[in-house]
């Protein structure tokens, strides 16, 4: 028998009540504040690279969105 069939919670729905994918437009908002408070202790974990990243990400794929009102950290 497939462990996965005796699963029966909606993967989607558990994401969502774990914080994950809430209705927000951008990533800020897409991220529980608690990965965003409090420095990870693992290493090679740095969530300010992760974010200069994704806005340099965003820049180029949308380059006319001003980055003014993209993240408020």
């Amino acid at each position: 028998m497939d462990v996965l069939n005796l699963w029966n919670e909606d993967p989607e729905e558990l994401l969502l009540d774990l914080g994950f994918g809430c209705d927000e437009p951008d990533l800020s908002g897409r991220i529980p504040a608690r990965f965003i408070n409090y420095q990870s202790q693992a290493r090679g974990i740095n969530l300010q690279v992760f974010l200069e990243a994704q806005e340099n990400r965003l820049d180029l794929e949308n380059p006319d969105v001003s980055r003014k009102s993209r993240f408020s950290w």
